[in-house]
């Protein structure tokens, strides 16, 4: 009875071992996706942020060509000489708010250049600041890398990949944010070809991982975990 009782208290142990080795797994693996997803939603909001400015920028080169079209077509006006062939007052004055007017437009236009300049340095630096956050973006495999074009996985777009590829990746990346602890939990493996199976066992028989696989039995229709050098 001893002996009995001491391979339950066992058993027991390392079923609690495991439950706690799948729980830190799928920990691990959420918080990739999520660091994967906070990156991805500063890049979009950089590109947003960009967009506004050029339309800003935008606005102002219209109201400058605008202010640049007035100033053209309206050469100022010498004083001088109107004012020795006139003799009314009111022309006089005509010809002040003339020329006042002038320089009003000279100042608008003036101002608007600052602002596109100064909006242009925005855009520069924007850019600079995206740039900077992608080369330092750190991501849990070397080959993984997000440009403004989109997501890349050894320069090919993650969409474009095939299905044993996106494994490998996902893979690659659980094994690099779990290097301590070596165990892996994959979700509904049921779905998962033998191309994929063989994928997973060649990839955690070459780093010493032990990976577990939620698998559905045909006969009972319930989820069970399988390691993975039984099943594959």
């Amino acid at each position: 009875m001893n002996e009995e009782l001491e391979k339950g208290l066992e058993h027991n142990q390392t079923r609690e071992l495991t439950e706690r080795a799948i729980l830190s797994a799928k920990t691990l693996m959420k918080g990739c996706k999520e660091n994967i997803v906070e990156i991805l939603e500063q890049i979009e909001n950089r590109k947003n942020e960009i967009e506004n400015i050029k339309k800003e920028i935008g606005r102002h080169q219209e109201k400058i060509r605008l202010d640049e079209k007035f100033i053209f077509e309206n050469e100022p006006i010498p004083i001088e000489p109107i004012r020795e062939k006139l003799s009314g007052a009111e022309e006089a004055n005509e010809i002040f708010r003339a020329n006042e007017r002038n320089k009003i437009a000279e100042q608008k236009c003036n101002g608007a250049i600052s602002v596109y300049e100064k909006q242009t340095a925005i855009i520069n630096d924007l850019r600079k600041s995206k740039d900077t956050t992608l080369r330092e973006a750190k991501f849990p495999l070397p080959e993984l890398k997000v440009t403004t074009t989109g997501t890349f996985f050894n320069d090919i777009p993650i969409k474009q990949l095939s299905s044993s590829e996106n494994m490998k990746v996902a893979m690659s990346i659980a094994m690099a944010l779990n290097e301590k602890f070596k165990v892996i939990l994959v979700k509904d493996a049921s779905l998962l070809d033998k191309e994929n199976r063989k994928v997973i066992r060649e990839m955690a028989k070459d780093g010493g991982y032990q990976v577990w696989l939620g698998m559905v039995n045909d006969t009972i229709d319930v989820s069970k975990c399988y390691s993975v050098c039984g099943m594959l």
